[in-house]
């Protein structure tokens, strides 16, 4: 898709966060600007919960912990447990530790978290979309009929992503009585 745009993302199939920066920061003052920047955001993977520390891609960190503090999420409450257990075993206190001296999860059971954890963000960043989108169209049922002026946010070969004031929405290519060019939708 960028190869078509006249774009290319450094880093060749390894990019490094430095090389997304690069490609936004050349794409900022083009119409398309934040078309591209949505696009590229989707082609990073997902973030996991995982005992190990993988630092933050996006952020280009070496080092990462995940609060989201005023919201408390599980993996958060993790990570509190984690912190003040090492705090308390650093200062000789055994308040935070089990029964034997150690950390409440096994590095198995910490596995087993970030695994369970990633899945229900996914399940619940899913049932956010189907609100939302419910939403959207119950707000656009009064509107049938009417013309809207519209920008273009996406094509693909399915539909095109279009952004009205305050609604954006998926038109798929079937219910669609326009004819695609590489310059623009016309009717």
């Amino acid at each position: 898709m960028l190869a078509e745009l006249g774009l290319e993302l450094p880093g060749g199939n390894k990019p490094e966060p430095r090389d997304y920066a690069e490609l936004l920061e050349s794409v900022a003052d083009r119409p398309d600007a934040e078309m591209l920047q949505t696009m590229l955001l989707r082609s990073m993977k997902q973030a996991i919960y995982d005992p190990e520390n993988r630092g933050h891609f996006g952020l280009a960190l070496q080092s990462y912990a995940h609060f989201t503090s005023p919201i408390r999420r599980y993996p958060d409450l993790t990570l509190h447990r984690a912190i003040k257990y090492l705090l308390a075993k650093e200062q000789g206190a055994s308040g935070h530790t089990t029964e034997t001296g150690g950390y409440h999860y096994s590095m198995e059971e910490m596995l087993q978290l970030g695994q369970h954890c990633s899945m229900a963000e996914r399940r619940a960043d899913e049932a956010t979309r189907d609100v939302a989108d419910w939403l959207k169209c119950d707000f656009m049922l009064d509107q049938v009929g009417n013309v809207f002026k519209r920008r273009n946010f996406s094509v693909t070969g399915f539909g095109s992503s279009s952004v009205w004031t305050t609604c954006s929405l998926m038109v798929w290519s079937m219910s669609l009585r326009w004819t695609m060019t590489t310059i623009a939708l016309t009717r």
